[in-house]
């Protein structure tokens, strides 16, 4: 499933990166994803932990591919990447599902930035940049009933992985992020070299629909929250 703004390697050499590690460089690894950089640093590729039929990989994808576009149509260009997503099956794992990103070099993730070193009028702009990306995931969930996911959750270990989509482990992240994680530090966001926010993740958070329901919802909370953090900490500048 290819995506024509993105100049990307062809099907047979993404796949053949998917099973030949030493071809690749670990960067991350997150909730959902082990995050990989090409030899020749242009692409991202990241390797979805769950596998299953090539059936249901296909729609996953297809999935996911909707949710991408979906949340790069609401954040616009500035604050969005191009991703592509294939489907991978070397015969010996199941499939699995492949997202494609073109790598950003010296960007750095929002929970990893120390706001003191930046300029007045960079910091300025960062937060100015927030509002807007709040305001448009805000629009978004008012429309669809989803949010891309702006906050993010570091490396996992695999045995946390598994207990992803229970009701326990949704609500002590919802509630992690409530009390702990404002927007300015999340893992999701990078600040680009050229002083561009950008989301690098476009995942749908859950897959259960209670779950979901209840997430999406915290998530609104967390926003109104950050939005009115972050308006404050505009004016006062």
């Amino acid at each position: 499933m290819p995506n024509s703004e993105l100049d990307l390697p062809a099907f047979e050499t993404i796949a053949g990166l998917a099973f030949n590690t030493g071809a690749l460089q670990r960067i991350a690894g997150g909730y959902e994803t082990e995050v990989y950089l090409t030899a020749d640093s242009r692409y991202v590729i990241k390797l979805k932990h769950d596998g299953g039929s090539r059936e249901a990989m296909l729609a996953w994808a297809r999935r996911m591919r909707a949710a991408s576009e979906l949340f790069a149509r609401y954040l616009g260009p500035r604050h969005s990447l191009p991703n592509a997503y294939l489907v991978v099956d070397n015969g010996d794992t199941p499939p699995h599902v492949l997202s494609v990103q073109p790598f950003l070099p010296n960007a750095q993730n929002l929970d990893s930035l120390d706001y003191d070193t930046l300029s007045p009028d960079l910091r300025q702009s960062v937060f100015q940049q927030l509002i807007t990306i709040v305001e448009r995931s805000t629009a978004c969930y008012q429309a669809t009933g989803y949010t891309p996911d702006l906050y993010g959750v570091a490396g996992m270990h695999a045995h946390e992985r598994h207990q992803r989509s229970s009701p326990r482990w949704l609500f002590q992240q919802a509630w992690r992020m409530l009390m702990q994680q404002p927007l300015l530090n999340a893992h999701n966001l990078m600040l680009t070299s050229d002083g561009r926010v950008v989301l690098v993740d476009y995942d749908l958070i859950c897959h259960c629909w209670l779950n979901c329901r209840v997430y999406y919802a915290a998530r609104r909370v967390l926003l109104w929250r950050d939005r009115a953090q972050l308006q404050a900490m505009n004016a006062e500048r």
